[in-house]
């Protein structure tokens, strides 16, 4: 009787398909807009799984996991725009070659996250919207890597079980959890933390270097310490900001820093100083102080199709600034806008526009916080 129980047990350990992973965390925050976007990953087994190659993709972009990516039971993998202090990342967004920015032009509120392993299977989902009935799903549709791989994926109308969904409108605090399967919402500004410190951006021009950051709340903040360094190890306080102290909106801030020397590289953090002991600090962001640097550089590519063009924008700003990218026609009425974001020195951005363009000659305008750039292009 026991060996008949072992090889059942067996077989049964054989066929059993293999856990595959699950969405636990979804908060969707405004990616172009803030740095609370949040994505966290659980393998439901005792076996750990390699996501290597999986897809991640939301309403708002689509990316690739890396390599090396492995999630478990013991430790979500989490996912995120960019690490800022307290929230160790994973995987950060904001460096990754093959991610690639969606843009929706529905105007129906909502959003969604879906997974997508190697075989293009999607495995997990989440939306929500006020209606469980919403145009941005299904979809088919290609993410593109850096090298201009093409994937293609698919995602299964809304009534399948596949998608979780829950009765909700756009609110950058939402965040949704799976808890015993089901799932729920809770709000992030609830959160016992005095504020969260993000979109920390340097730009060094004329002899100034430009601090600007954001708060996404403030609970109890008095101020903010602008703190330098040279070698990311000691930092000195070369400033101060008064803080709003009380909010549940976003507020901005800046600071101009004009003791610097030419060829240095410089290294800084906010952090906040509260009516108790709690500190928050920013995530670090550097800038080389040095003159005549290319500014930006962007690449259209067109892919001509029988219902129109497709259009595809590569760009690199050599200092950490928001960058605002229009699309306009031959008699310069806007057409779209196509990017307004803060964006990472260095770091390359590919963005896919999904609507297919008509014939015509077209100009993408790119305004930074100095300079304009246009490239012109016909679709014919």
């Amino acid at each position: 009787m026991k060996l008949i129980l072992g090889i059942i047990g067996l077989c049964l350990t054989t066929w059993l398909p293999a856990q595959e992973v699950l969405i636990t965390r979804f908060q969707p925050g405004n990616y172009l807009a803030d740095n609370l976007h949040l994505v966290e990953l659980r393998c439901p087994g005792r076996n750990r799984v390699n996501v290597e190659g999986y897809l991640l993709v939301t309403r708002d972009y689509s990316v690739r996991l890396p390599k090396g990516a492995v999630v478990s039971a013991s430790k979500p993998f989490v996912i995120g725009k960019m690490n800022s202090g307290d929230r160790p990342l994973d995987f950060e967004l904001n460096s990754a070659p093959d991610f690639l920015i969606r843009f929706h032009l529905m105007e129906t509120e909502g959003n969604y996250v879906a997974l997508i392993n190697r075989n293009g299977k999607m495995v997990d989902g989440f939306y929500y919207s006020p209606q469980p009935n919403v145009p941005f799903l299904p979809e088919r549709d290609t993410s593109i890597t850096f090298d201009r791989e093409r994937l293609p994926f698919f995602l299964p109308p809304e009534n399948r079980p596949i998608w979780g969904y829950l009765d909700a409108r756009d609110d950058p605090n939402n965040e949704f959890e799976r808890v015993q399967g089901k799932w729920t919402l809770k709000n992030a500004s609830s959160t016992s933390e005095p504020t969260d410190i993000t979109d920390l951006t340097l730009r060094y021009f004329d002899g100034i270097v430009t601090v600007k950051w954001a708060s996404a709340f403030e609970k109890g903040v008095e101020s903010y310490a602008i703190e330098r360094s040279i070698d990311q190890k000691t930092f000195e306080q070369i400033g101060e900001v008064k803080a709003v102290g009380l909010s549940t909106e976003f507020n901005y801030y800046a600071f101009y820093d004009k003791n610097i020397e030419l060829g240095r590289d410089y290294f800084y953090r906010i952090r906040s100083i509260t009516e108790g002991e709690r500190e928050m600090f920013s995530k670090l962001s550097s800038v080389r102080i040095e003159e005549g640097l290319e500014e930006f550089s962007m690449e259209v590519i067109v892919a001509p199709h029988s219902d129109g063009a497709e259009l595809n924008l590569r760009f690199i700003s050599a200092y950490s600034q928001e960058i605002r990218i229009k699309l306009l026609d031959e008699r310069m009425s806007e057409v779209a806008i196509l990017f307004q974001d803060y964006v990472t020195a260095d770091q390359p951005n590919l963005l896919k526009v999904a609507r297919r363009l008509p014939s015509g000659t077209y100009l993408v305008l790119a305004s930074t916080e100095t300079r304009r750039f246009g490239k012109e292009f016909v679709v014919k």
